[in-house]
């Protein structure tokens, strides 16, 4: 499964998982679907971290974990080449997105 997919799908239970029982029905299965398509071991530590009250998926934004607020390695950042990636202090996901749409505005500048 594409990294980009599950990084959309674990942002997506994130979200919801904070509605906590006041979702509706629509919602419920979308939840049950996502978590069908996630696999069985990323779920796992997904859930991990939730259950810690912790954020499971954090963006990376201007080399900073968003879970944690402490600087990524520069090795992790540039090396991340679209694997799944967790931040090696609290253990969060990391969402390139933002990070990555800055380097390119920025090459498409020079």
């Amino acid at each position: 499964m594409d990294v980009d997919i599950i990084i959309s799908n674990l942002t997506q239970l994130q979200l919801m998982s904070r509605r906590g029982n006041r979702l509706t029905p629509d919602q419920q299965l979308t939840v049950t679907r996502l978590r069908k398509e996630t696999p069985a071991p990323v779920l796992a530590h997904f859930d991990g971290i939730l259950a810690r009250d912790r954020k499971a998926v954090a963006e990376v934004r201007h080399g900073v974990c968003s879970g944690c607020y402490l600087r990524l390695p520069t090795s992790l950042i540039n090396g991340n080449g679209g694997l799944l990636t967790t931040c090696e202090t609290c253990g969060a996901y990391l969402s390139f997105e933002h990070e990555e749409s800055r380097a390119d505005m920025a090459m498409a500048s020079a």
